[in-house]
């Protein structure tokens, strides 16, 4: 009986139509992977009945509508993967009811309004990607929260506001990507505690003042691009000198 199926994997195919709402009754599924079809329609409601799901992949087909709120019942997932699709709405509060989620692959849709300030909630999440999206609003103090947090991609968006001092909490962070928003203020003096950042992408916004004087003390900072900003100081003394570093786009 597919009552009793655990894992479905059926990515990569050319599977048509929509996702039925029947699938709400494979209760005791763990893993459903989807990924790179031409899957049409919204994600059901229904899916929010797969309590056991910890894996769900949906990234790369031709979804439409909003993420359902009952997602946030989802309460075992680790891995949650929609990119790639023209997926519309707001992200859901319940999204920081995820306590369990380590990636959240959002990119490439149709997102509108602010990242929900419930995210925060979701501390173990390690990778956050919601670039390429319409986005708004500021980045709140509540991703300071997340310091699990390796990747951070908010790139593409329409996010205003600074970035905030508890940016600084996010110390295992390596990839911080914020490029073509519309981000103003200066660059908090907490930057200075990424010691594990490898890549920093802020090009293509609104900052000004002078980049973190200790930015590459941690030894690890490979790429840095900051173009296309109002940046008036001059390049930190830690840069210098800096031989690890392969890119530093400035202009």
């Amino acid at each position: 009986m597919l009552v009793s199926v655990e894992l479905f994997h059926a990515h990569s195919n050319n599977l048509l139509g929509s996702t039925p709402m029947s699938i709400g009754n494979l209760s005791k599924l763990t893993d459903l992977e989807l990924s790179t079809n031409k899957i049409v329609g919204s994600i059901p409601i229904e899916i929010g009945q797969l309590k056991s799901l910890t894996t769900l992949y949906f990234n790369g087909n031709r979804l439409t509508g909003s993420i359902p709120v009952s997602i946030g019942n989802l309460s075992k997932l680790t891995d949650l993967q929609l990119s790639v699709n023209k997926i519309v709405g707001s992200i859901p509060n319940e999204i920081g009811r995820l306590k369990s989620l380590t990636i959240l692959y959002l990119n490439d849709n149709q997102l509108t309004g602010p990242i929900p300030v419930s995210i925060g909630n979701s501390s173990k999440l390690t990778d956050l990607e919601l670039g390429g999206n319409k986005i708004d609003g500021s980045i709140s103090n509540e991703i300071g929260q997340l310091k699990s947090l390796e990747e951070i991609y908010l790139s593409g968006n329409h996010i205003s506001g600074s970035i905030l001092a508890s940016i600084g909490n996010l110390t295992s962070l390596a990839i911080f990507s914020l490029f073509a928003n519309n981000i103003t203020g200066s660059l908090p003096p907490e930057m200075n505690n990424l010691a594990n950042l490898e890549y920093i992408f802020l090009s293509n916004n609104f900052l000004y003042g002078s980049l973190p004087e200790n930015i590459c003390l941690g030894g690890r900072l490979k790429r840095v691009a900051v173009g296309y900003n109002h940046f008036t100081d001059s390049i930190p003394k830690s840069m210098r000198n800096y031989s690890s570093l392969v890119r530093f786009h400035l202009e």
